[in-house]
């Protein structure tokens, strides 16, 4: 059931950006849990140090340490959370209002045999969503905030740190974490200035970068949550802060 003065699609924008929310912020807790950990280790948890010792063990076939090993699973988690975001948001939106992907060829065959409209809408929406994820940096920023019309304006900020990050995720999927001449090549598109050169370890395991990261990644989930439920409300609404807390 719909909350008075919050449509179904306000109302799953909210659940899509908690959800995120929630994530990024386990992210930061769990590099603490991590950190702690191998302290209480080395101060004298047998059982802990031995668990920390077989894995240290075991992780120098791929030069990665313990620490480093738990660290990179929750930054891959939790870019990839954001890109189901921003997925899911375009999802809903473009359910609410199919012609913002503009045209889509189907083959007749994938028409006869849709289930429904829907169906096809939600094909179309996923053909746009991959295409997108494999634009430029500030081409997916362009793409992603018209399809949604909201103004870019608001947090494009903030883009930066998820372009970063994202090019990161993509040097721990594909490169082994070692920087390469395709991760350079996305700073310079963004506009991004970094001191990393080819070859070097991008292991995001420092606590104050991921610390920083994800209070700004949270930020600009939140900036694009509130500029979306302002641009789609249907009636004047609370806060979107209020609304996500309430859900």
């Amino acid at each position: 059931m719909e909350e008075k003065g919050i449509s179904k699609a306000q109302e799953m924008v909210g659940h899509a950006m908690k959800r995120v929310a929630i994530k990024l912020y386990g992210t930061q807790i769990g590099y603490t849990i991590v950190l702690k950990s191998k302290i209480e280790a080395s101060l004298g948890n047998i059982e802990l140090k031995k668990a920390f010792d077989e894995l240290d063990q075991s992780l120098k076939a791929v030069n990665m340490d313990s620490c480093q090993y738990f660290h990179s699973i929750l930054f891959l988690d939790a870019i990839s959370e954001i890109e189901i975001y921003f997925s899911r948001l375009i999802q809903i939106i473009v359910k609410e209002y199919p012609e913002k992907i503009g045209s889509t060829n189907f083959k007749l065959s994938e028409v006869i045999n849709a289930d429904s409209l829907d169906d096809l809408i939600t094909r179309a929406s996923d053909e746009f969503i991959n295409k997108l994820m494999y634009k430029k940096p500030m081409d997916y920023l362009e793409s992603f905030c018209e399809v949604l019309s909201i103004d870019k304006n608001k947090f494009k900020h903030l883009w930066p740190v998820f372009v970063e990050a994202k090019a990161r995720r993509d040097l721990g999927v594909h490169n082994s974490w070692i920087c390469n001449s395709t991760y350079l090549r996305k700073m310079k598109e963004a506009n991004i200035d970094t001191d990393a050169k080819e070859g070097d370890l991008m292991i995001p395991d420092e606590e104050n970068y991921m610390k920083n990261k994800v209070v700004n990644l949270v930020e600009l989930v939140l900036n694009i949550f509130e500029e979306v439920i302002a641009k789609h409300s249907r009636k004047k609404t609370p806060s979107a802060a209020d609304q996500a807390a309430n859900i």
